[in-house]
């Protein structure tokens, strides 16, 4: 038992860990029994004070198109990736993206596999914690923290705390990152029911701060098998703020975790098997398909879509003749287009003729899920652009009678 779990456990000499907040899976507690249903988040914005007050980048909603997309993704779950480790430590290994990056899949039971972790005597509901090199999984934490307890059931196995760092260094393979802010959680007898992260992430390579904004990392029952919830809103100084949601929950059984990155439109990353991910960028969440571009996530986590050459994308439309009835819409099929640098791709289309005072009108104009309705009967000529977010394509043409 290696969370705050057994930190609680310890309170009677001392505490034991928050990264440390939670235990060895399983059973307990009051849980529901249902699959947790995805819910937007409604998160407002907090005020410009305390540790907010700290975070000086953009506060508007974020541009998220095919030139900001690998950026957000790569912040968004670094992010994610820190604070369900704060709160779970290694007890979710399946359940972070991060998790291909690194060898290490197996949770090991140990508060740290090398390196310290210092918890001192639990006094006035508070002790100290200290990280020295601790290694959990891909991630070494390095210093001090408090831990408050706020409430202890009478058997000593459930309680509510907050976990306050003022400065804690995360390090793995793909980031260096400083961490300042608290963890509210609430614990059961097996494992932390709850838990609100707010925190200021700063990257020491890039300087990018990024605010993570009462964020809940939840888990819950389905079928027996704990379940791993992220929602709230992060905000990324390059690029404001996005709403996280959960679409589809990573566990101990089923790694597989999907996730809807939104801001003036949805990303959605899905886990796959083997290390990759699925991508697709749509106007919301609720025009959202199934993501079609696959690509290792080391492409995001490591960054290497900023070293890559550009090569100009290439559209593929499913059929440049078709057939439509007036005023019903039709898909504009160009999901089979490619990018030799594996970037998220725009599509934008035009109307270069139609019949006299015809009206052509366009959803979803921009993403690979375009649909199109026509006024009058005639014969339409349509034109599509790819952007990779660099460099566009050659245009497509596509004739249309209707």
């Amino acid at each position: 038992m290696n969370s705050l779990v057994s930190l609680i456990k310890h309170s009677a000499v001392g505490i034991v860990t928050l990264s440390v907040l939670s235990a060895c899976g399983g059973g307990g507690g009051d849980s529901s029994s249902s699959s947790p249903t995805p819910v937007t988040p409604t998160n407002p914005a907090p005020p410009p004070s305390g540790l907010f007050s700290k975070y000086g980048g953009l506060k508007n909603e974020a541009v998220v198109d095919s030139t900001s997309a690998y950026d957000i993704a790569y912040y968004v779950t670094s992010a994610l990736d820190t604070s369900v480790m704060l709160v779970h430590a290694d007890e979710f290994p399946y359940a972070r993206f991060d998790r291909v990056l690194t060898d290490h899949e197996q949770p090991s039971g140990l508060d740290c596999e090398s390196g310290e972790l210092i918890v001192g005597e639990l006094k006035n509901d508070t002790s100290e914690v200290e990280y020295i090199n601790c290694a959990l999984g891909p991630y070494t934490f390095n210093g001090n923290g408090t831990l408050s307890v706020s409430s202890v059931s009478s058997n000593g196995e459930s309680f509510e705390g907050t976990l306050s760092f003022d400065s804690l260094t995360i390090d793995n393979s793909r980031m260096v990152a400083n961490f300042e802010g608290t963890i509210e959680a609430s614990v059961g007898e097996q494992y932390t029911e709850s838990a609100i992260v707010n925190g200021l992430l700063t990257y020491a390579s890039s300087g990018v701060t990024v605010f993570i904004d009462d964020v809940d990392i939840d888990t819950t029952i389905s079928e027996n098998n704990p379940v791993l919830v992220p929602d709230g809103r992060i905000y990324i100084s390059p690029y404001g703020y996005v709403d996280v949601t959960t679409l589809r929950p990573g566990s101990f059984t089923s790694p597989s975790l999907a996730l809807a990155i939104a801001g003036s439109s949805t990303l959605i990353i899905k886990e796959k098997e083997e290390g990759l991910v699925s991508v697709g960028l749509f106007s919301d969440i609720n025009n959202a398909e199934e993501p079609t571009l696959v690509i290792p996530f080391s492409f995001i986590g490591n960054q290497d879509y900023l070293d890559a050459e550009n090569t100009a994308p290439l559209v593929n439309v499913a059929s440049t003749s078709l057939e439509a009835d007036r005023n019903v819409f039709m898909l504009l099929d160009t999901s089979e287009s490619s990018d030799i640098d594996d970037d998220l791709l725009t599509f934008q289309w035009s109307v270069l003729s139609a019949p006299e005072g015809a009206n052509v009108s366009f959803q979803n104009n921009g993403f690979n899920n375009t649909r199109v309705s026509f006024s009058q009967s005639g014969q339409y000529q349509l034109q599509v652009i790819a952007f990779d977010g660099k460099v566009e394509s050659d245009p497509v043409t596509v004739s249309v009678y209707v």
